[in-house]
């Protein structure tokens, strides 16, 4: 079989791209490996820092140490007492007028809704055929029952 010049040419042309697209992309693969391991050095290094800002935050927050700092920068700051953590119920201040109207109070578990097919075959009927029905409204607590509603006074509180 005799190739003309032409279907030759054509053939040459053919391997002559070919050839360059893969030296190309055998270049970009290579840059892209190269880019691959410098980020995964950085993460390295990122991932040994956070070891390091972790060992040096369990440091600090030991509390021998916290106490050398606590003394050697505040050294007004006392221990603290029991009497401060807690305040009496008188100190807590109570509400005078309600803030919104409370709500209907539900007594039991929440109905579920009941789903009901529109049409009548035996088949089951499509998404769009389902109606949800309402659920009955629920039974409401009696006024008398309902806890009293706390307000907040403006102004200071007592210390």
């Amino acid at each position: 079989m005799i190739l003309s010049p032409r279907l030759f040419l054509l053939w040459l042309v053919l391997i002559s791209v070919t050839g360059i697209g893969v030296y190309q992309l055998k270049y970009l693969t290579q840059q892209q490996e190269r880019l691959l391991v410098q980020i995964n050095r950085q993460i390295q290094a990122d991932q040994d820092a956070i070891d390091i800002l972790k060992a040096e935050w369990s440091f600090l927050n030991q509390p021998a140490e916290l106490e050398r700092l606590a003394k050697r920068f505040r050294p007004d700051l006392e221990p603290v007492q029991g009497r401060q953590m807690f305040a009496s119920v008188a100190a807590i201040p109570v509400r005078t007028e309600p803030t919104a109207a409370p709500g209907p109070r539900r007594t039991g578990p929440l109905p579920t809704p009941q789903v009901t097919a529109t049409r009548g075959s035996g088949a089951p009927p499509p998404p769009s055929a389902l109606a949800i029905q309402a659920p009955p409204p629920a039974p409401t607590v009696p006024p008398a029952s309902q806890p009293p509603v706390l307000v907040r006074t403006t102004g200071s509180t007592p210390r």
